[in-house]
């Protein structure tokens, strides 16, 4: 290769890697949000850590909720929970040497001696812990449709008669608009506005919360409000505009928090850490809540522009040398292309290397159980076969379009210029037009082989109308067109 035409190829090299490289840019392109102020209302936790499940009646222990409880200690004064189950039940106690304040959970399920077994602990803890301040009685049990309107209210006026601390029942905000009488056996409003589940854009989802506390304001004007869930996932399935990715996340939370504080608005951020024993119950979208991460690691930055993906240049950087090194293997017989080809085939390395790094990024991203990688590593090998047969259509496309100049598979045998390999091709044929065949004879007679056949093997055409002119043209054609008409044919299909 000229020092020329390595110095062009160079250059293309080097524009397509920073025409990929600006795209990595792009799409991770600082954007400003608010900084997350110094206190925020308040978080809803659930303490459960990775690999364990409620369902399973796996629960953390006291040390374990004790450094989650001193992460947010740093962040709120405040806190709310969901069940007394279990070593849930601990969590009040512990609060109190951080200076927490908690509002109590009752789970309320079709499960008639769990929440009987709920209520009473709850009543206990309530009236014995300095750390309540109010308590609730179910978390979208009649959105779920596990218990009605009416019975709840039962529960309700229950543990209100029991406790000096404001009772009330945690709802979808559109619950509350459905089922007004709650509002007479409860001392405030307690609503969830989560405009991920509704399809809302994240640039609509600020007004739409705020919008949904002025009308349940104005529904309910003599009870206090407490937005009990507000918050964005930070990976999942897309929900009409809603998506869920770490920058809306942070975007979202750094901007609603500020607005409520300003409002004073009341209000707990769903949720403190990851869950993702949710996934089971709400789908791969329900493990991602969490402003921290199951291992309890910050999952966006908290002052400074919000970057979709921090460590961007370092998947750059992979995607090019992965492109490169399939580049490499593409362009190992390629001194025949023409530079269309060739910036041809760097074009397509390049994009396959972006695309597989961002999956592999993507993919790392997600809470795993062994089934999970188990899979995963089978798409992984499915994927880089996809990428392989891709990059091998490719190569066969810019040999195919590109080239300077077609060259034979047979060459004459060094040091004997007269030989010439003989080349035979076969055509089949069944009852086709005759003058569609014609037209195939006609494009094969002019090959420019120096020793070759056309072998026509009509295959049980009974009309002689219709071979017959086939294999008169044959004859005309010369004798290296010999014309063979077969009835019966013996063998698979041929003799069928």
């Amino acid at each position: 290769m000229s020092s020329r035409k390595f110095g062009l190829n160079l250059v293309v090299v080097l524009a397509i890697a920073a025409l990929f490289t600006g795209f990595w840019a792009l799409i991770n392109r600082p954007v400003t949000a608010p900084n997350w102020p110094e206190q925020i209302s308040g978080f809803s936790y659930s303490p459960f850590q990775q690999g364990q499940f409620p369902q399973k009646d796996q629960y953390p222990t006291d040390d374990q909720m004790r450094r989650d409880l001193e992460i947010m200690s740093k962040l709120t004064d405040n806190i709310r929970i969901y069940s007394v189950d279990g070593t849930l039940q601990d969590i009040p106690k512990l609060a109190e040497e951080f200076g927490l304040r908690v509002t109590l959970g009752i789970w309320i399920s079709p499960d008639q001696e769990r929440n009987e077994r709920e209520i009473t602990r709850a009543i206990e803890i309530a009236n014995s812990s300095r750390s309540v301040v109010r308590v609730v009685v179910g978390n979208e049990a009649i959105f779920r449709k596990e218990i009605t309107a009416a019975e709840l209210s039962v529960m309700l006026d229950r543990v209100r008669a029991a406790v000096k601390v404001p009772v009330t029942t945690s709802e979808q905000w559109h619950v509350w608009e459905e089922h007004p009488e709650l509002a007479k056996h409860v001392d405030l409003i307690a609503a969830h506005v989560l405009p991920y589940w509704e399809f809302i854009p994240v640039d609509k989802a600020q007004q739409f919360v705020l919008d949904r506390a002025r009308d349940l304001k104005k529904m309910f004007p003599k009870k206090p409000l407490l937005l009990s869930e507000v918050g964005w996932p930070s990976n999942g399935r897309m929900r009409g505009g809603a998506d869920a990715s770490p920058a809306d996340q942070a975007i979202y939370l750094r901007t609603l928090v500020n607005k409520l504080n300003r409002q004073g608005f009341n209000y707990f951020v769903i949720e403190a850490f990851d869950q993702p024993w949710k996934a089971s119950d709400e789908g791969s979208v329900g493990a991602y809540w969490g402003v921290f991460n199951a291992a309890r690691q910050q999952k966006f930055n908290f002052e400074g522009p919000v970057v979709a993906i921090p460590q961007w240049r370092v998947l750059a950087i992979g995607s090019v040398v992965l492109a490169l090194l399939s580049l490499t293997l593409l362009m190992i017989d390629g001194s025949a292309l023409r530079q269309r080809g060739r910036t041809f085939l760097t074009f397509i390395a390049f994009l396959c290397g972006s695309v597989l790094v961002w999956i592999g990024y993507d993919y790392s991203q997600q809470y795993s159980t062994w089934f999970s990688l188990t899979v995963g590593f089978l798409l992984a090998l499915g994927a880089l076969g996809v990428f392989i047969v891709l990059l091998t259509e490719a190569h066969e496309l810019a040999e195919a379009v590109w080239v300077h100049k077609r060259r034979r598979e047979f060459l004459p045998v060094e040091g004997d210029s007269s030989y010439r390999p003989k080349v035979s091709i076969h055509v089949p044929c069944y009852n086709e037009p005759p003058e569609m065949v014609k037209q195939t004879l006609n494009a094969l007679a002019n090959l420019d082989y120096p020793d070759f056949e056309v072998l026509i093997i009509d295959n049980n055409t009974k009309d002689p109308a219709v071979w017959e002119p086939v294999r008169d043209y044959c004859a005309t054609l010369g004798p290296r067109f010999k014309f063979f008409h077969v009835a019966p044919l013996a063998g698979f299909k041929g003799g069928a």
